[in-house]
């Protein structure tokens, strides 16, 4: 069991870096990935307070996204940085 979690958590990392650096709003990022932790039983625990974030900005709407979204890239980087770099080149179409 531990070792299908250990092999789980590289792929929703790869799945929220996808959703991250996906073409769309901001606040889609925010619902996409709200989505997508819920469907997951293991997640970075380095994550878990932009999830809640992500949670109370759906449900009030008071929150620019932008100030959501920022953090949390850079904490999604700090996890997998290759790919997070590739993702970004492949974006802003830089590779």
């Amino acid at each position: 069991m531990l070792s299908n979690i250990i092999e789980a958590v590289p792929s929703v990392i790869h799945q929220l870096i996808d959703i991250y650096w996906s073409d769309i709003y901001n606040k889609q990022v925010i619902e996409k990935t709200h989505e997508a932790a819920l469907q997951h039983e293991v997640l970075p625990e380095s994550l878990n307070k932009y999830f809640q974030m992500m949670k109370d900005y759906q449900i009030s709407k008071g929150t620019s996204p932008f100030l959501i979204i920022e953090p949390y890239g850079e904490a999604l980087e700090k996890l997998e940085p290759a790919y997070f770099s590739i993702q970004r080149a492949n974006f802003y179409q830089e590779g």
